[in-house]
């Protein structure tokens, strides 16, 4: 289902998946998931990454206990870009921190799920010389099934 901004729903079956834990702070809700049907219990995590303090939020998040799962999926506004491949506009430009980004993301083992169609999810709103776009949404997968 597409939301308002692009966001994301999901919906489960009660008879076939059971939320075990709920938990959250500002910027992020998380839960866990058992079912029959998946072998291990699943962690997901939806997330509004902040403009600033960037690097300390994500460092402080990622030493949170409940990020320590070994089956998770990260979702949401993230507020990062990955490369220069990942911005459009005459002021595209690679973000500053997209190497932090990138060591955060292989030292927690998580993989960057790239979409075939990629299209920015902010804009700035300018037009012309100071229009800005990038994909700032992203799905991170860590599974070790």
């Amino acid at each position: 289902m597409r939301g308002r901004y692009g966001g994301c729903v999901f919906g489960f079956n009660k008879k076939s998946i059971r939320v075990v834990n709920i938990w959250g702070c500002e910027g992020f809700l998380g839960f866990d998931l058992i079912s029959p049907d998946i072998i291990m219990p699943l962690r997901l995590n939806n997330i509004y990454g902040p403009c600033h303090s960037r690097e300390v939020f994500w460092e402080r998040l990622f030493n949170a206990y409940f990020m320590q799962a070994d089956n998770m999926i990260i979702g949401g506004n993230l507020n990062f870009s990955l490369g220069i491949s990942k911005s459009w506009g005459n002021r595209a430009q690679t973000d500053p921190l997209t190497t932090f980004f990138e060591i955060m993301m292989d030292s927690h083992d998580l993989l960057n799920i790239d979409s075939e169609n990629i299209v920015p999810t902010w804009r700035n709103r300018r037009t012309g010389e100071d229009a800005l776009a990038r994909r700032l949404d992203h799905f991170l997968l860590k599974l070790l099934c």
